[in-house]
C-alpha cells in the first residue's frame, strides 16, 4: 500500500526512508534559480534534460513503455542539489517540500506523457548505496514500470485505509506561536530557525502515515507533504529531499506534544516549541 496516495502522487517509502519509488503528475516546478513555482513547461523531457547545464549527470537514457505510453528512462545525479526542480504535487508547496535532483541520491527516473499531462516516476537510492542493491532496485523498478496500468479510480481516504495502517497520531492538529516568541524559545536551535515558515499557526494532519502541514502568518501561508512512521513513542518524519526528523510524542486529553531526544535525531523548534491542540 502506498505511504501516500494522492490523485497526482503516489509514493512508496522503505521504513528507514534510504529508497523511495514515486510516481507523480507535477502541478508546478521550481526552475533551477527561480523565487516562484511555475506551471510545468510544455516539453517537460526537455526541461530535465537540460539541467545538464546546472550540474546534473545523465546517463543509461534508454526508450520506455509504460501502460502504452512512450517515454524515456534514465539515470541522474547532480553535483548541486536543485529543490523543486522536477516538480510539486501542489503548486502552494515551497521548493523544499517539492522534489528535484540532490546530492546524495541516486535517481533512475522514467518521463512518459499521460492524457498530455508529463507523468514522472522515479526510484531514489542514497549515492552510499551498495552498487549491486542499486542495480537490483533499479530492475525492479524497470519491472514496475512493465506492470503499471493506468485507472481512473479515486485515490485512497481516511475512511477507506485499513485500520491496520493507522497511527496512534492520526488526526488533526494544530498550534501557533508568534515570531518573538520563537526568538526568545529556550528551544531555538539555530539562529537561522527564525524565518517567516517557522512562526504563526502551524496545522498538522497525519493520515496513516501520510501527514500534511500547513503554517500561516500574515506573510503568507505554505504547505508541505512528509511520509511519517510511529515506533512506540518516538515518531520519524522524513521529506523527499533527506530531511528526517526524529522526536517523541506523547497524546493528554486533546494535546500532542512532541519533545526532542538526542539520541533519536534532530527535532526542530517550530514541532516542539509548544503542544498541539486537536482539531479533529
Amino acid at each position: 500500500m502506498p505511504n501516500v496516495d494522492q490523485s497526482n502522487f503516489l509514493t512508496w517509502e522503505s521504513p528507514d526512508g534510504s529508497r523511495a519509488v514515486r510516481f507523480m503528475l507535477p502541478s508546478a516546478v521550481y526552475e533551477p534559480g527561480a523565487a516562484a513555482a511555475t506551471p510545468p513547461p510544455a516539453d517537460y523531457l526537455a526541461y530535465l534534460m537540460g539541467q545538464d547545464t546546472k550540474g546534473v549527470q545523465f546517463t543509461d537514457q534508454a526508450p520506455v513503455t509504460v501502460d502504452g505510453q512512450a517515454g524515456s528512462i534514465f539515470t541522474a545525479t547532480t553535483d548541486k542539489n536543485l529543490d523543486g526542480s522536477f516538480g510539486c504535487p501542489d503548486p502552494k508547496m515551497t521548493a523544499g517540500d517539492c522534489f528535484g535532483f540532490q546530492t546524495d541520491l541516486i535517481l533512475r527516473m522514467a518521463v512518459v506523457d499521460v492524457s498530455d499531462h508529463p507523468m514522472v516516476a522515479w526510484m531514489r537510492n542514497s549515492r552510499t548505496s551498495n552498487p549491486d542493491d542499486v542495480r537490483n532496485d533499479q530492475k525492479s523498478f524497470a519491472d514496475m514500470l512493465a506492470s503499471v496500468r493506468f485507472t481512473d479510480r479515486a485515490p485512497s481516504s481516511a475512511a477507506s485505509t485499513s485500520a491496520a495502517s493507522t497511527t496512534p497520531i492520526d488526526g488533526a492538529w494544530e498550534a501557533g506561536w508568534t515570531r518573538e516568541e520563537l526568538v526568545k524559545s529556550p528551544l531555538l536551535m539555530d539562529p537561522g530557525e527564525v524565518n517567516d515558515e517557522n512562526w504563526g499557526t502551524l496545522t498538522m494532519t497525519f493520515n496513516a502515515g501520510a501527514a500534511t502541514e500547513t503554517i500561516s502568518n500574515p506573510k503568507g501561508e505554505i504547505t508541505g507533504h512528509f511520509a511519517y512512521q510511529v515506533d512506540g513513542d518516538a515518531v520519524t518524519f522524513q521529506r523527499d529531499n533527506g530531511e528526517r526528523f526524529v522526536m517523541r510524542w506523547a497524546i493528554k486529553g486533546d494535546q500532542l506534544t512532541l519533545t526532542r531526544d538526542e539520541s533519536l535525531g534532530v527535532g526542530p523548534t517550530p514541532y516542539v516549541i509548544k503542544p498541539f491542540t486537536r482539531q479533529s
